[in-house]
């Protein structure tokens, strides 16, 4: 019999676009306060998912071979929550700044969703839902294998955002031979099968060739960023973050009257307090740009306090620029870089700059594993990481890694120079230290994507515990951490 994973390369070009179109068709923002739906809205998401599996749900896909007849069509409603859900969320949290849904962004997500099937097909967007939501079902059979059944089907380990149970999904595994009952033990449990590894292995395959699982880190990197009401403090405790701004803006070269490009402008500490916008003057204009609405908003509280300056604030990522090209004079960044796709952005980034310009940054690299210290704090990961055979712990780049992007990029740099710096971190308060790492920042999502739900918030409790118990360990003075990093600038260079 035929087997869904051969429909994998067909379904990857559709998978991409659905991501660049922002039409989310797997389990998105769940680790935000965004997705604590009222009842009410609940209803409407189910209302909404109920109709687009009436009018598109088909006996064809039920007698397609790679379907199974017992594919209910309660599972296809399923998919089309968390479908709806994540879109809706999406919009609401990461284009208005809303902190809820609201009846308008349920309504815009459904509707996405069926010109999407319109424009690709219901099969293929019934087909990706499944995909993703297998693949978080897999790796939580895989994980905690033998799973109970009544924890699988409650989704309490790994999709408890889930507004509904998984009955029917745990029906669909077993009878499709992704997994089977574990006979040699009094409770009712369940592990993969070897065609449940193979699925498993091909699905994670998948969603990362395709972008899904980084898109997904992506956004809750950026929701999270939003909803740290006390970021300004938690940045505070890098004790040179001054330090390191001042860095950045000396030695920008920039000039009274210039257009200039900030990237990942957070809460606008170098835009306004840093005093980026009194290096362009009145007559410059600094457009500072951010992906977190939450964070644009505290910008722009900031701005009522410097009335004269020339700043102007865009939602937007560093991938995707929203402006012509050579438009800028000069860009500039601090502590930004390690959050993207660095090729992409250097390719951004030259593409708006005028021909001439330099780009000035300096971002973090890889955790070492030097301070006795972070070592003794983060032990579970890096044993883990071993176990889990996964070679990046963290999603921060290698030294060598924007020195070789660099390099390869057919759109041309030169005058570069890239040498290290280092962050100095007082990470003595531990609950802001773990927000930072593992709410926001998601520095360890590469690790972190390979366990379910529950057992991410075990290993963040676990952490959190160690954490105290390294600060009675070596107090306060023993725990700076020196986090080392490098300085950046490179001129745009354009024939």
């Amino acid at each position: 019999m035929p087997d869904i994973t051969d429909e994998l390369p067909r379904l990857a070009p559709i998978m991409q676009n659905l991501l660049k179109e922002n039409v989310l068709v797997g389990p998105t923002l769940t680790n935000v306060a965004v997705m604590e739906i009222t009842q009410e809205y609940q209803n409407l998401i189910n209302q909404e998912a109920q109709k687009l599996v009436h009018t598109y749900w088909t006996t064809e896909l039920f007698s397609h071979p790679f379907i199974q007849p017992y594919f209910q069509k309660v599972v296809a409603t399923n998919a089309m929550i968390d479908a709806i859900t994540s879109t809706a969320a999406f919009y609401a949290h990461l284009r208005l700044g809303q902190e809820g849904l609201d009846e308008s962004m349920i309504f815009v997500a459904s509707k996405l969703l069926e010109t999407s099937m319109q424009r690709y097909t219901p099969k293929n967007i019934f087909w990706l839902a499944f995909i993703v939501n297998a693949y978080d079902d897999y790796q939580a059979i895989q994980y905690y294998q033998p799973m109970l059944a009544t924890d699988f089907v409650s989704g309490s380990f790994h999709r408890p955002w889930s507004i509904y149970r998984l009955e029917e999904e745990f029906k669909l595994i077993l009878d499709y031979g992704a997994a089977e009952w574990v006979t040699h033990t009094s409770d009712m449990s369940i592990r993969l099968t070897q065609r449940g590894e193979k699925h498993l292995y091909k699905f994670r395959q998948f969603l990362e060739a395709t972008g899904f699982l980084e898109k997904r880190a992506q956004l809750n990197r950026f929701a999270g960023f939003g909803q740290m009401q006390d970021y300004d403090d938690v940045m505070n405790t890098l004790t040179n973050t001054q330090e390191l701004r001042s860095l950045v803006l000396t030695n920008a070269k920039l000039k009274p009257g210039m257009h200039v490009l900030e990237l990942g402008c957070g809460t606008g500490a170098l835009t306004l307090e840093g005093g980026l916008v009194n290096q362009v003057g009145s007559h410059g204009l600094v457009t500072a740009i951010d992906p977190s609405v939450g964070m644009l908003n505290r910008s722009l509280q900031k701005l009522k306090s410097y009335p004269e300056s020339s700043v102007k604030f865009v939602q937007a990522t560093a991938e995707e620029l929203p402006f012509e090209n050579n438009t800028f004079d000069a860009a500039i960044g601090c502590l930004f870089l390690h959050f993207t796709n660095i090729q992409v952005t250097l390719k951004e980034i030259h593409r708006v700059c005028k021909p001439g310009a330099w780009f000035t940054t300096v971002y973090g690299l890889q955790f070492p594993q030097t301070e006795p210290f972070m070592t003794e704090w983060l032990t579970p990961i890096y044993e883990n990481n071993e176990t889990l055979r996964n070679s990046t712990t963290d999603q921060l780049p290698s030294e060598d890694t924007v020195r070789e992007i660099i390099d390869t990029l057919d759109e041309t740099y030169d005058q570069v120079q890239i040498y290290p710096v280092e962050m100095i971190g007082n990470t003595f308060h531990i609950d802001k230290t773990i927000e930072f790492w593992f709410r926001a920042a998601h520095i360890f999502e590469p690790f972190m994507r390979n366990l379910p739900w529950k057992a991410q918030q075990d290993l963040i409790e676990n952490l959190t515990n160690r954490g105290y118990q390294i600060q009675n360990k070596y107090g306060k003075e023993g725990m700076i951490q020196h986090h080392p990093g490098q300085f950046l600038q490179a001129r745009v260079i354009k024939v």
